[in-house]
């Protein structure tokens, strides 16, 4: 849940994707949340291997914000982007 001083950048469906997202913007110096609609997912994957539904918001401090968009505008992501 983003709070008063962060923000969505995206609403992604693969949390592999987020982390890539998340991975590109912290090379920058952008630092991220990655916020899950299912907080088990990733346990669930690590012990049985499947990949269970899951929805993740990239979350920004909203200082931030233009700067993250600016730099995955320029990425295959940039689709993603809220």
């Amino acid at each position: 849940m983003a709070g008063k001083d962060t923000r969505i950048l995206a609403t992604i469906d693969d949390h592999i994707t987020a982390e890539d997202m998340q991975r590109i913007l912290e090379e920058a110096s952008i630092y991220t949340m990655l916020e899950s609609d299912n907080p088990a997912s990733s346990a669930v994957n690590a012990y049985t291997g499947s990949h269970p539904a899951e929805t993740v918001k990239l979350v920004v401090n909203i200082n931030d914000f233009d700067k993250a968009k600016e730099i995955l505008s320029t990425t295959p992501y940039k689709d993603l982007i809220d």
